[in-house]
């Protein structure tokens, strides 16, 4: 993965909808990406804070 994933494919990420493949591949690029990080955060903390 070159770019930054679009953030629905993060949400989905997030909700654990993506493939195996589609989920390693974001994951990599967690890994070097703060600013995706950060979105992942956020819409973690929109998870919890909706199921709270």
């Amino acid at each position: 993965m070159n770019s930054h994933p679009r953030e629905d494919r993060l949400h989905d990420y997030v909700a654990d909808l993506l493939c195996r493949e589609e989920r390693a591949e974001v994951e990599h690029h967690l890994v070097r990406c703060e600013a995706c990080q950060a979105v992942v955060k956020r819409l973690r903390d929109r998870v919890r804070d909706a199921a709270s």
